[in-house]
């Protein structure tokens, strides 16, 4: 739209200069003939042009401006196309790492599950050993329980409390 009036433009502009040199034409004949009327009417022709082209311009310009913005808003828009398809861009991508990082985790689950279950079978000795140690125990608790001298220090242990008790009981000679 803008290349058309511009077009117009120049066709004034053109028609502007050609008035203005018919003025100076005219005038360069008035001064002999004193008939001022062949300069004033290219000279009149030429300020009608000159205000009908700032007129055309003056359109032009707001043309020109309204396009400006159209391609400001344009702008705009691409940009906030452009976050929008970045945003998508990043989230595919982090999407993307999420699988891979899945991809991995499943190559290594199959060893993880092999360490949980060696580490359950040396869990399963540690109880066992445990165990049979405990039983180790519990039999020498029992035949330390068992010992004859036990009963030999408790019958000892018995005469002699009964012993203490007579001594206790004798009149002491002070």
């Amino acid at each position: 739209m803008a290349k058309i009036a511009s077009g117009g433009g120049r066709l004034l502009e053109l028609a502007e200069y050609i008035s203005l040199a018919g003025a100076v034409v005219g005038t360069l004949a008035a001064i002999p003939t004193q008939q001022f009327i062949y300069g004033m009417t290219p000279l009149c022709l030429t300020l009608a042009l000159n205000v009908t082209n700032r007129i055309s311009l003056k359109k032009n310009q707001l043309v020109m401006e309204a396009e400006v913005e159209q391609l400001q808003q344009k702008i705009e828009r691409f940009a906030a196309d452009t976050d929008h398809w970045e945003q998508q861009f990043k989230d595919v991508m982090a999407m993307q790492n999420v699988r891979r990082n899945a991809a991995q985790t499943e190559v290594q689950l199959p060893e993880l599950l092999g360490a949980i279950e060696q580490l359950r079978a040396r869990e399963q000795h540690f109880i066992e050993a445990v165990e049979m140690m405990q039983r180790k125990i519990n039999a020498l608790n029992q035949q330390f329980q068992n010992r004859p001298e036990l009963s030999q220090i408790e019958s000892l242990t018995t005469v002699i409390l009964a012993l203490k008790k007579l001594v206790d009981e004798m009149p002491s000679k002070n």
